[in-house]
């Protein structure tokens, strides 16, 4: 019986130190992981923006590129309106053209927050999941601004989409904004289009964690880009404010710009961390938002 007992003992003994050897391995193997993952962002993050510097090219290459990246437009049959001709684009900024020539997906850079300072491309929903800002296979990705989303003419509302890396790159940080404070401390948005010379800023209006799938529970429709009426618009306002962790201290209606931030989160079926910005209006500064926010925290 004791022999028995001692040998229970032992396999125990030998289990649950199998159990922990696992355990920390599986540890070690997620943190060498995210740490490669870092490293990599890291190193892609520096190498563009080395490549978005002012004054990067000469103005006659500007307009050079601009020209190739705007749509031809082709005769006019007879009978056919002048207003049905494709609208040509503007030349890209001059400190945008090597991002650019490293990659035409390149539409404009964001910031937010302590870290997220990264360029965004746009091309179809899937190939920026898994591939970086120069074509490579990436966990990292890039992100993206939606492939149904037009940013010249620009829609109502873009999307921008971006991983939650635990490793903090991409979007990885961005669900901070879902606590007040961090929002409050931090909010001037910026998103900046190859064909702005200035550089547009956003104030949050609604974080809140929400289903992509239509019927659960949760369940926001981030689909709409642009709207039939002000009302449809109204209402679309008015479902992600009461959705929000925290009362920003800024309105917004129709006539707004929209910039909504997501990414991935696992509070939801199918879930997604929304960030919902406006442009500022003309009048507005900065600074002014700044204390704004500051005053409301």
């Amino acid at each position: 019986m004791r022999n028995r007992n001692e040998t229970l003992r032992k396999s125990i003994w030998v289990l649950l130190t199998l159990v922990i050897i696992v355990s920390l391995a599986v540890a070690a193997a997620i943190v060498a992981v995210d740490v490669v993952d870092m490293w990599r962002a890291d190193a892609v993050e520096e190498e563009v923006r080395q490549l978005y510097q002012p004054t990067a090219s000469s103005g006659w290459l500007s307009a050079l590129l601009g020209s190739a990246r705007a749509e031809e437009s082709p005769p006019l049959e007879e009978g056919q309106a002048e207003a049905s001709a494709p609208a040509v684009l503007p030349a890209v900024q001059e400190d945008f053209l090597p991002l650019y020539q490293a990659n035409p997906d390149v539409i404009g850079w964001l910031t937010a927050g302590e870290s997220i300072d990264l360029p965004v491309v746009q091309r179809d929903n899937e190939y920026y999941l898994d591939h970086n800002f120069f074509g490579e296979k990436d966990s990292n990705g890039t992100v993206f601004l939606n492939e149904r989303n037009m940013f010249f003419p620009r829609d109502s509302v873009l999307l921008l989409h971006g991983h939650d890396m635990r490793s903090g790159a991409m979007f990885g940080t961005l669900a901070e904004y879902e606590n007040a404070e961090y929002a409050f401390a931090h909010p001037l948005i910026t998103f900046r289009t190859i064909y702005d010379e200035e550089t547009p800023c956003y104030v949050p209006i609604a974080a809140f964690h929400a289903s992509m799938v239509e019927g659960v529970a949760g369940y926001f429709d981030v689909t709409p880009m642009n709207f039939q009426t002000q009302q449809a618009f109204e209402e679309y306002l008015s479902d992600a404010v009461e959705r929000s962790n925290w009362l920003s201290p800024v309105e917004a209606d129709s006539q707004d710009e929209l910039l909504m931030l997501l990414t991935c989160s696992y509070r939801h079926v199918d879930g997604r961390f929304v960030l919902l910005c406006r442009k500022l209006r003309d009048g507005e500064t900065p600074e002014e938002m700044q204390r704004l926010f500051a005053g409301a925290g």
